[in-house]
């Protein structure tokens, strides 16, 4: 497995950014860029957002792969202790890749982390059993979501009015735009 390591710029002591789900390790950089004139930012992306990563899986995944993957792949690049920043599941990620392996993180920053007490967690675990798991408002909601536009002005004008990039300057949103598109064959991305 490619194990990729996106560089997102500056020099310096080693900051290591997990994204949050649906969100592009460029899609940070206008949060980054202070911390660009001191450190060195990277990510190993979640597997979905390998190059080539193929089909979705048949059966979703675990915290416990994410951190696995995270730690193989500070391995495979042979990261020096890191400054560690997760956001929501890339925050749980980095929690259990910390708790396993405490020595390969200097610092650890949670922004967001989904974190469920654990009676909620029993009820998602009963309803994925029951197979109940896509009647889910934002299970539901996900599997709706647009996923194809004809060009970058049409994705950032239909994104501007969704409330999640509410707070977003134009510049920010810009930049996800730019750092999720991906062209398709036959036109559009």
């Amino acid at each position: 497995m490619p194990y990729p390591l996106l560089e997102l710029g500056g020099s310096g002591p080693l900051v290591h950014l997990a994204p949050a789900n649906g969100f592009p390790p460029r899609s940070y950089l206008p949060a980054l860029e202070p911390l660009l004139v001191r450190y060195r930012v990277v990510s190993l992306p979640p597997r979905a957002m390998w190059p080539d990563s193929g089909p979705p899986p048949a059966e979703p995944g675990s915290w416990v792969t994410l951190a696995d993957d995270l730690l193989e792949g500070m391995r495979r690049h042979g990261l020096p202790p890191v400054i560690a920043i997760g956001h929501s599941f890339g925050a749980v990620a980095t929690l259990l890749a910390a708790a396993r392996e405490p020595a390969r993180f200097r610092a650890v920053a949670l922004l967001d982390p989904t974190i469920l007490p654990p009676a909620i967690m029993d009820q998602f675990r009963e309803l994925r059993l029951r197979g109940e798991m896509a009647n889910r408002s934002l299970v539901a909601g996900a599997w709706k979501r647009r996923a194809r536009f004809t060009g970058e002005p049409e994705a950032f004008d239909y994104w501007r009015d969704k409330p999640l990039f509410a707070g977003w300057s134009d510049d920010a949103l810009w930049c996800y735009v730019r750092s999720i598109l991906r062209p398709e064959a036959g036109g559009g991305f």
